[in-house]
């Protein structure tokens, strides 16, 4: 059986100052020459080994709060492994 390939568009979206701010990034594994995460393979193996279930990802626990007030909506759409999430 053939592995099929991960698409998703991630969504950041926050209010700054009374304005919505949207940010966007692909996510494809394996790469597909669109602009892409940051740290896309990490990203990958990352979902991969949550089996695609992103409340099962681990998160950063040892990364420090700021304390600063500013909420994020996170969002992501397409496909992991040809199932769309």
């Amino acid at each position: 059986m053939q592995v099929q390939d991960t698409r998703l568009q991630l969504t950041a979206e926050r209010d700054v100052d009374g304005v919505d701010t949207v940010g966007f990034v692909w996510l494809d594994c394996p790469a597909s020459g669109r602009p892409a995460h940051p740290h896309r393979a990490e990203a990958c193996a990352a979902l991969d080994a949550a089996g695609g279930d992103f409340d099962a990802l681990p998160g950063e626990p040892d990364r420090s709060c700021t304390a600063d007030h500013s909420p994020v909506t996170l969002s992501a759409q397409g496909t992991f492994r040809g199932r769309t999430v």
